[in-house]
């Protein structure tokens, strides 16, 4: 104990400092590890409190992402909360909470989620195209026309989406010549799908013409046994 007490008494923590400048002192090799790892530990910091809540971020985006395209929708509300609490000034965690909203038939609250979307990124073609379908899905046809409207007319024409839009505004204003228009417009830029050929087959069966209404029917039952499309066919 003696001999323990000795050792703390001679104990001076400017000894082993000046130890330690003298040990780099004497080699130039030792001063360069020295530096470069200072540096590269500096350098780490600075980029770990830099990237690290950008990874995170874009990775809770991410997730959310993937578990809506898996049909999880209870993970991706999850996952979607958690986006929206760490990138709530990115648009993707709110395009996902109101595609959420929608699949769970709360129109409302997803046109409300996708105009905080829109809000933050204004000038994103399909962030504002997923805003007038909202608004259309919410009852709310006036403002949809309003913001389909304000697209740029050849990105509309390029977009089956804003077609389809298009279409059910003017099928539903009895606009039908406008309305087949669109959706043959739509038909020709994504093919042979129920979303396209049923509403177009029901305008198609307006016509005062045999073959254009016998082409409705076929269009018609062609998708008569399909789940989510086959009582409307």
């Amino acid at each position: 104990l003696q001999r323990a007490q000795a050792r703390l008494s001679g104990f001076h923590l400017r000894d082993y400092w000046w130890r330690l400048l003298d040990f780099f002192e004497a080699s130039r090799a030792r001063r360069v590890v020295l530096y470069a790892g200072a540096s590269l530990l500096v350098t780490g910091l600075v980029a770990w409190n830099l990237a690290y809540p950008w990874w995170a971020r874009r990775n809770a985006i991410h997730i959310a992402q993937q578990w809506l395209e898996a049909g999880q929708l209870r993970n991706a509300a999850e996952a979607a909360q958690r986006a929206a609490q760490l990138a709530p000034d990115r648009p993707e965690p709110w395009q996902i909470a109101s595609e959420l909203a929608r699949l769970g038939r709360q129109y409302d609250q997803a046109l409300q989620y996708a105009r905080r979307a829109a809000d933050l990124a204004p000038d994103d073609f399909p962030i504002a195209l997923t805003l007038a379908i909202s608004a259309f899905n919410a009852g709310q046809p006036a403002e949809a026309a309003a913001l389909l409207n304000r697209l740029p007319a050849a990105e509309v024409a390029a977009s089956p989406e804003a077609l389809r839009l298009r279409g059910e505004l003017a099928r539903r204003e009895l606009r039908f010549t406008e309305a087949r228009t669109a959706f043959e417009a739509a038909l020709k830029l994504e093919g042979g799908k129920a979303i396209n050929e049923v509403p177009l087959g029901l305008i198609l069966l307006r016509s005062t013409i045999p073959t254009e209404r016998q082409h409705g029917l076929e269009l018609l039952a062609h998708w008569t046994g399909d789940r989510e499309w086959g009582p409307t066919a």
